[in-house]
């Protein structure tokens, strides 16, 4: 059952996109593919939803979920090793870590001075992703982003 502040809507592949409220004026918007933080009241985070559900092509691209050089699926690949992996932060770069919040939400955090993830401390990773390049800010090439998908390295969560 879903509770009166949640959105819903459904994509005409069939797949689910929500809004969750995460506090005042605060969303977490979720998709097969991806997640972010989405700032407004309820009306907003419901026009942005439906925006989002109208950028995905009608007949759901699997491919799309595997395109490491995209933010949406690099993002969702993030998520899928996270949810294999409970309790656990995968190294995205030097004391910088891939971590899920919730059951969807993929955020970044960085590390205490042991190099332990300091998960008190998430931010959204869209603004770190490079659009042109099909990268993070912080790698040279789309094969770097990509190899921590690849050849993934976790570290416990204390």
């Amino acid at each position: 059952m879903t509770s009166q502040s949640e959105i819903q809507l459904t994509h005409p592949s069939g797949a689910l996109y929500m809004a969750e409220p995460k506090g005042q004026e605060e969303w977490i918007l979720s998709w097969p593919e991806g997640s972010r933080r989405f700032f407004g009241n309820r009306r907003e985070a419901t026009s942005e939803l439906k925006r989002e559900v109208s950028a995905r092509p009608a007949a759901w691209d699997s491919e799309c979920a595997h395109d490491l050089t995209t933010y949406h699926g690099m993002i969702g690949a993030y998520r899928r090793l996270l949810q294999a992996n409970p309790g656990k932060a995968l190294v995205i770069e030097h004391e910088s870590f891939a971590i899920l919040l919730g059951e969807n939400y993929v955020a970044n955090c960085g590390a205490y001075h042991d190099g332990a993830p300091y998960i008190d401390h998430s931010c959204d990773l869209l603004e770190s992703w490079w659009e042109s390049r099909g990268c993070w800010c912080w790698d040279e090439t789309p094969e770097q982003s990509a190899s921590r998908v690849l050849n993934p390295v976790f570290v416990d969560i204390d």
